[in-house]
């Protein structure tokens, strides 16, 4: 598992890197006179034609397109195809590769910008630190800061340019598939629109004829078409099988650093340390823009009653009692992470029971990831009001929802019993009655707008002891059913 793990990451950073080297196609058809609008036109061209080979022995339906929809495939392949590809390739014309590379590394700022309208979402801090971290890392790349290296203003603007138009294509594509198209459906129609387009834009039959003349431009437009297109397409879908969207992005910064390795080695150009600190920059920004920290509350419970039962032969307790959660609650924040790091003052590491439940989350779900814990502790430790196991449940639900595992309330249930015998409770919490060891758990008609008035002594025996007197004497049990009927009629003199 651990290797089909590390071949899906290998097809994302493959991808990244196939993209990097266009400068070399690029660059080696300037030579032979052949325009970037031009370039454009033979890319969409070939890439619209092995991509529909490729549906061809696929499937057939996902030719298949709504009438209605057709609009947003065109305005995709004008915007976010031809006038990306313009004005990358002129980009690359008038500056560095690396610098081409990495102002197209703009294109989430973009992204954030749109989505802000369109889609209405929300400008958080992460987002707002990784605009002015991408902003600084243009200025350095443009060499605001250096007086003596500092890109034109013509490369600038077709860099930023360059952005936009591979960001409208992700607002595109997210618009088609919402609609429910299929990925190579998309690229496809984006492509086969994009050749169209440019067959106005350029003289077919002149470009043609150069590519028929000279080998070299048709072999160079084919690899191009092959290689920055159809292969990256193929390896980048299929490494997203294995690899989260979080992390695909990030992988695939290595984009900017193949193309900055082509410049300076195949095309000898000269790399400032200012030109380093905004690479750095721009590719720290998307970093930042793709950690998505999940922030959840843990909060605490009370025992409104209990009673002990009975014991088992294992020496667990029975007992039947109404738990109720309460507002006094811990903070926990989770980050994807490659293994499992729990932060917790007092309480670090795998002594700590969330440390544990992440361990039961991925062991159950099979996902070869892990997570980076923080925990601002807020609940009394020893007061009886489950702050550890409040910790675990909301862990193994944090998990679900970062990781998207979709897993049921009720197989939480199954994982929390694994960690302890009241952490389940914390899994829908409110107002429960429990019985068993804690384990069998029945709702109650919630117990609302009440305060209570908690007090802790400095020291409080462990729980071990205090089973350990209740086994040593018989005191009298609470009335359960009494309890639980003072709840629902809110009798609160008599609960």
């Amino acid at each position: 598992m651990k290797k089909k793990g590390s071949i899906y990451f290998l097809a994302v950073l493959m991808a990244a890197a196939l993209w990097g080297t266009a400068g070399i196609f690029v660059r080696t058809l300037e030579n032979y006179d052949f325009s970037q609008m031009e370039m454009v036109l033979g890319r969409a061209l070939i890439s619209a034609i092995l991509l529909g080979v490729i549906i061809l022995f696929k499937d057939i339906k996902l030719f298949k397109v709504k009438l209605a929809d057709l609009w947003l495939f065109i305005a995709a392949g004008i915007f976010s195809i031809v006038l990306f590809n313009f004005s990358y390739y002129t980009t690359m014309s008038l500056t560095s590769l690396s610098v081409a590379a990495v102002l197209l590394y703009t294109a989430p700022f973009f992204v954030v910008i749109i989505s802000l309208f369109l889609f209405k979402e929300k400008l958080n801090a992460n987002k707002i630190i990784a605009l002015f971290t991408a902003f600084f890392g243009c200025c350095f790349v443009s060499g605001f800061f250096d007086s003596g290296e500092r890109i034109g203003g013509k490369a600038l603007f077709f860099g930023l340019l360059t952005g936009l138009g591979y960001a409208l294509y992700t607002v595109f594509s997210e618009l088609l598939l919402k609609r429910g198209y299929k990925t190579l459906t998309i690229t496809f129609y984006v492509f086969f629109f994009a050749a169209v387009c440019s067959l106005f834009l350029v003289n077919p039959i002149e470009a043609t004829a150069k590519a028929i003349s000279n080998p070299i431009i048709a072999l160079m437009v084919f690899l191009m078409a092959l290689f920055n297109t159809v292969f990256p397409y193929l390896l980048y879908t299929t490494g997203l099988m294995g690899v989260s969207p979080t992390a695909a992005p990030i992988i695939a910064t290595v984009e900017p650093v193949v193309a900055t390795l082509v410049g300076g080695i195949i095309f000898k150009e000269d790399i400032t340390t200012f030109n380093i600190i905004g690479i750095a920059l721009v590719l720290l920004s998307v970093v930042i823009l793709n950690l998505r920290p999940l922030i959840i509350t843990a909060n605490a419970k009370i025992n409104l009653t209990l009673g002990i039962t009975g014991k088992r032969e294992d020496g667990y307790h029975l007992i039947d009692t109404v738990m109720q959660s309460v507002s006094l609650k811990d903070k926990i924040l989770i980050l994807p992470w490659k293994r499992v790091i729990v932060k917790c003052k007092g309480l670090s590491g795998k002594a700590n029971i969330a440390y544990k439940a992440a361990s039961v989350f991925f062991q159950e779900t099979g996902i070869k990831k892990g997570a980076l814990i923080y925990i601002k502790k807020n609940i009394p430790k020893a007061a009886g009001m489950g702050g550890g196991s409040a910790d675990a449940a909301a862990v193994l639900m944090g998990l679900n929802s970062l990781y998207k595992a979709n897993l049921s309330n009720e197989k939480l249930c199954e994982m929390a019993l694994k960690l302890g015998a009241d952490v389940p409770f914390f899994i829908n919490g409110g107002t429960q009655r429990a019985e068993g060891i804690g384990e069998i758990l029945s709702k109650i008609k919630p117990l609302e707008n009440i305060w209570f008035v908690l007090v802790k002594e400095d020291e409080k025996p462990s729980t071990a002891e205090m089973y350990k007197k209740l086994d040593s004497k018989q005191y009298p049990l609470p009335d359960t059913e009494k309890a639980i009927k003072a709840i629902e009629e809110k009798d609160f003199e008599a609960l």
